[in-house]
């Protein structure tokens, strides 16, 4: 670069990296964000909105005795393929094999609606306790727009939340 260039690339350069660092700033205007939950016990209250965060894994039921069920199966599974076989990443496959086993007698259950889809929490009920075999969170869900129907999650309590809490959408009723 020429010497007489030089001062010329700095005065466009210092205030385009401003100009950057500014719209990366700027970047989420949805609000404040909701904090992230440690675990599924904590994802979320009665009343807040949710997304799914994992939908190509996560098993909603109509009929809260199914969702009961196939949690059972798979957790089952998991466990039982950790302690025979010693590998995360077959018991991992073993839950998902025997969940999709058991959603296919339990009619009322499917897999979750895209990420995008927004919820409301209608009930949560945490089962158990640390010391039980099964501490879970159970959430019965309602679409936020045009849903009636309460769909039904449940995960152990403490473990990733399947669910996270998002801003409400704005009620516009002026």
């Amino acid at each position: 670069m020429r010497p007489e260039n030089r001062g010329f690339a700095k005065f466009i350069a210092i205030p385009a990296l401003g100009l950057i660092a500014l719209a990366a700033a700027g970047c989420d205007s949805g609000g404040p964000s909701e904090p992230e939950a440690k675990n599924a016990a904590e994802a979320a209250a009665v009343g807040d909105t949710v997304t799914v965060k994992w939908p190509a894994s996560t098993v909603m039921c109509s009929e809260r005795n199914d969702a009961s069920k196939v949690y059972l199966v798979g957790e089952n599974a998991l466990r039982q393929t950790w302690r025979v076989e010693n590998s995360a990443m077959k018991a991992v496959q073993a839950k998902s094999a025997a969940q999709k086993l058991a959603m296919s007698q339990a009619y009322s259950c499917e897999w979750a609606p895209n990420d995008r889809m927004r919820f409301v929490v209608k009930q949560k009920e945490i089962i158990g306790n640390k010391s039980t075999a099964y501490y879970t969170a159970d959430y019965c869900l309602k679409k936020e727009v045009g849903g009636e129907e309460c769909w039904w999650i449940i995960e152990r309590a403490d473990m990733g939340p399947p669910i996270k809490r998002v801003a409400r959408a704005p009620d516009n009723k002026l």
